[in-house]
């Protein structure tokens, strides 16, 4: 599965030993509500497990190449695959709407036996989306159904998610640490809060704003700037600023519906003991958008033995694994630590199409964990 991932659209030996998974149109109600996605399932022989998958905020939402590369390729090793179409994602907005969503996707899974043999299933998402995920996790409905959660480069508060891809600081173990931020976190929490604004002349200037920052990550914004009313020039100043110890602040006068948002989103102030799934968490350590810490964070404050993390030090950035040739001297002296990390993290998600029975060991290696991960566990 690994070689599959890593070989970037040339033929692997996986797709040499497998038939090609079917991808397929599916529309569903829950509770009245009806949403639709593309169900994925093996090209031969029955599903062991299903999983809903998530983008994070990409304008083809659930139509992303990689999104649909990794959904095949879990259909190939015998997931049930279901990327559901969530409200917002193409324009790339983030909304606590959403959180539904995500459960209805999971219920239309788990409640089909073929698709969720004996009820396993499960949510993988990435970046923003972790959020959303484990909040479905917790949603009472399915809160006890849910059998793990596997997440990519995700968060656990929110407000400090967005001082990071603001001003680029964040803390580890009590140090601050800088990198150079991505301007993509900017853009997608711009088109976030554009719904909240009430002048429909700001939400045309910071729209503007967007497609210029979109076409050029250099543009010069001050002119737009200028014009903005008091609600925007809010947003303009937590988009503009580069002090750590000021976000806060001016997180906290944006406009009440944004506010609403991140209170909603954030997963700093839920009762994450309640999660009964398990969380396998996956971050890079040079992320540009959310750094490794939140993902520390989140398995912490998850109940014990709930949560493993993996912290990848070279091969992934964001959401993007690349490895290098393997005959090169980068794999061997960085590359390869972090090619078994990867594997751990891979066969714990791979070991979720087991029977419940299995259920006791399947996070094992957890119970032996310190209650603070190393950075590199």
């Amino acid at each position: 599965m690994l070689d599959h991932l890593a070989t970037a659209g040339s033929e692997s030996r996986l797709e040499e030993s497998t038939a090609a998974p079917s991808r397929t149109s599916v529309s569903y109600i829950i509770a009245g509500r009806s949403n639709r996605g593309d169900l994925y399932l093996p090209g031969e022989g029955v599903p062991e497990a299903g999983v809903v998958l998530v983008p994070g905020a990409v304008p083809e939402g659930k139509d992303h190449e990689r999104l649909v590369e990794l959904a095949l390729t879990l259909a190939r090793v015998r997931f049930a695959v279901l990327t559901p179409e969530l409200s917002g994602y193409r324009e790339l907005r983030i909304r606590p709407a959403q959180v539904r969503e995500v459960a209805d996707a999971f219920r239309y899974l788990a409640d089909n036996e073929s698709l969720s043999p004996d009820g396993r299933a499960g949510i993988g998402a990435f970046s923003f989306a972790v959020g959303p995920a484990v909040l479905a996790a917790l949603e009472e409905d399915i809160r006890d159904r849910v059998r793990f959660v596997f997440g990519v480069g995700g968060y656990h508060d929110l407000r400090l998610a967005i001082r990071y891809f603001t001003t680029g600081y964040f803390e580890d173990d009590g140090t601050p640490q800088y990198v150079e931020p991505s301007d993509y976190g900017r853009l997608v929490f711009a088109r976030t809060v554009q719904d909240h604004l009430h002048d429909p002349t700001d939400r045309a200037i910071l729209e503007a704003m967007v497609e210029a920052r979109m076409k050029d990550s250099t543009a010069d914004l001050s002119s737009l700037a200028s014009r903005l009313g008091p609600e925007g020039q809010s947003v303009y100043r937590l988009l503009a600023n580069t002090d750590p110890d000021e976000t806060l602040q001016l997180i906290s006068v944006l406009p009440r519906e944004t506010v609403a948002t991140i209170d909603a989103l954030t997963l700093a102030d839920k009762e994450l003991r309640r999660l009964t799934a398990r969380l396998i968490l996956v971050h890079g350590k040079t992320d540009p958008m959310i750094p490794f810490s939140e993902s520390m964070a989140l398995s912490r404050a998850a109940a014990p033995s709930q949560a493993r993390v993996f912290i990848i030090n070279h091969v992934l950035g964001h959401v993007d694994l690349r490895f290098s040739q393997l005959l090169t001297a980068r794999f061997w002296t960085q590359e390869l630590p972090d090619a078994w990390r990867v594997l751990r993290a891979v066969a714990l998600l791979l070991r979720e199409r087991e029977p419940a029975s299995n259920d006791a060991s399947a996070m094992e290696p957890t119970a032996r964990r310190p209650a603070t991960p190393a950075p590199d566990a």
